[in-house]
């Protein structure tokens, strides 16, 4: 909300919904041209050099160097995540095994200590799909240098990592990858 009312950055088109965006709650519905500006405004209130990561620190800092496949380990957990469970609104993807009692967003951090990444990062699978600095090539990975790789030069879309509320499981592994175009919200 700072970077809003600084006039450095503008909300996101469900910010007056009490669903979303609240003070405990992940920011959603902005773009990446937002996410962005957002990293430029706070490098200038912290005096340091904060951009989006790109994909491979987003994928590095969730499963680590052992390679994990959630955050938390390589055992899928529905009680580390908000995800499609049983209170989503897409039943034909909905897991009916679990339930964290959120419709739409869960308030950041709401997993606990044991659900976040090595380097501690929260709400890395589910909740809010994440943008990262890389613009998306299906097989770039295939293709790409092994280590610290920078993504394409260019393209159409942004990579967008993570999943969210209404993602089903498949899309919370830190493997999955997605994206979107960089205005699309």
């Amino acid at each position: 909300q700072r970077c809003v009312d600084a006039g450095a950055c503008t909300p996101g088109n469900q910010a007056n919904e009490d669903t979303y965006n609240a003070p405990t709650q992940p920011v959603v519905d902005v773009t990446w041209n937002q996410a962005n500006a957002y990293a430029d405004w706070l490098s200038t209130e912290l005096g340091l050099r904060c951009t989006l990561p790109t994909e491979a620190q987003w994928a590095y800092a969730a499963r680590g160097p052992e390679a994990l496949l959630y955050p938390w380990g390589n055992g899928f957990d529905g009680t580390c995540q908000n995800y499609c469970d049983s209170g989503c609104a897409s039943k034909d993807i909905a897991d009916k095994d679990y339930n964290d009692g959120y419709s739409h967003t869960a308030p950041v951090g709401s997993y606990g200590q044991w659900c976040e990444s090595w380097v501690g990062a929260a709400d890395m699978a589910g909740n809010v799909w994440e943008w990262v600095n890389d613009w998306f090539a299906p097989e770039y990975y295939a293709e790409s240098a092994e280590k610290n790789p920078r993504g394409p030069s260019g393209g159409t879309f942004r990579v967008i990592r993570g999943g969210g509320w209404h993602s089903g499981g498949g899309c919370v592994s830190v493997y999955y990858r997605n994206a979107l175009p960089q205005h699309w919200v």
